[in-house]
């Protein structure tokens, strides 16, 4: 799947793989299909892929930080930037980084 996402927003595979990787996300089947029901073309699903990944991340860390201090910026589809309260992150270990600086004893 992650194949099919990159060829969508024509950048290199190793961009998706590195972030569903790093913060284990799972893109399903069903996901990629639905992403296609809504979207117009092929960039569309790469960017809505994306966004779906973007929530997955913030689904996972729903306990411990708020949703609405995260953003992103995804107008470079080869090198997309999410935040948390400003702060830029591109790895699970920097997000994990983040919430022990707000809350060091989190991952107590």
């Amino acid at each position: 799947m992650n194949d099919f996402v990159c060829s969508c927003l024509n950048i290199d595979g190793g961009v998706i793989d590195r972030i569903t990787d790093d913060f284990d996300i799972d893109i399903e089947e069903s996901d990629v299909f639905e992403c296609i029901k809504h979207c117009g073309d092929l960039r569309n699903v790469g960017r809505e892929m994306l966004y779906m990944v973007y929530e997955k991340i913030i689904d996972e860390y729903s306990d411990v930080l708020f949703a609405d201090k995260f953003d992103y910026d995804f107008s470079s589809p080869s090198y997309p930037c999410m935040y948390y309260d400003g702060k830029e992150f591109s790895t699970k270990e920097e997000l994990d980084d983040i919430v022990e600086e707000l809350d060091p004893t989190a991952n107590d």
